[in-house]
């Protein structure tokens, strides 16, 4: 029934909220699937399975672009190397980031920030 479905897909909206929400907070620190799937009151299966058909991509999938977009603001906009911006999106492991970042953006992160970030900070950079 309808009033029933539509109050389904404002629980399945509010909860996505939530779980984006954790997402921003918690990124730059490790989201086991157990973790997210306790945040949203579900088993790690439902929560997968959950999140799937919402977004349409994994929940690693999601967290990983997640982390990659935020990496490209801080190339464009911070002074930060490679590795400090590497460890401050949630990656722990340098090599891994440049080919996730490489494998999404096309460029490799140097190359991204010489071509995307501002003229004034590419002054800086000398």
């Amino acid at each position: 029934d309808l009033v029933r479905s539509r109050g389904l897909g404002d629980v399945y909206k509010r909860q996505m909220q939530h779980i984006c929400t954790y997402v921003m907070r918690h990124y730059t620190h490790t989201i086991s699937l157990n973790d997210i799937a306790a945040e949203v009151c579900m088993n790690r299966s439902a929560f997968c399975s959950f999140f799937k058909r919402c977004k349409g991509i994994t929940f690693l999938a999601y967290l990983t672009a997640y982390r990659i977009d935020t990496a490209c603001e801080m190339l464009k906009t911070t002074p930060l190397s490679i590795a400090e911006i590497c460890y401050a999106v949630g990656f722990n492991d340098i090599p891994h980031f440049n080919r996730l970042f490489k494998k999404a953006k096309q460029l490799s992160p140097r190359a991204y920030r010489a071509r995307f970030s501002e003229p004034a900070f590419n002054k800086l950079q000398g």
